[in-house]
């Protein structure tokens, strides 16, 4: 079964931004967030994430701000020291 998308808005075209994020750090040898159902969604939909010529360090922004996100929403606390964001003053 083909799934046909719809023409986007550059708005709604930046949410695959994300989504493509996901996938292509499920692909990396280390993966942080391992989400191979981002990977999968964007197989099965057909959407080409290289429109986006995202390079390493735009996916690891990506899947470490969804990593520290779910952390925040769920309460709990990194892990070790090198798990906690550090932001320069």
């Amino acid at each position: 079964m083909t799934i046909t998308l719809p023409a986007f808005t550059p708005m709604e075209e930046s949410l695959f931004l994300t989504q493509c994020g996901r996938a292509l750090d499920s692909r990396s040898p280390h993966p942080i967030l391992a989400d191979t159902m981002a990977a999968e969604i964007a197989r099965k939909l057909g959407y080409d994430c290289g429109r986006f010529h995202l390079s390493a360090s735009p996916i690891l922004n990506i899947a470490l701000r969804a990593k520290n996100s779910t952390r925040s929403r769920s309460g709990s606390s990194p892990a070790t020291p090198a798990d906690r964001a550090v932001s320069p003053l």
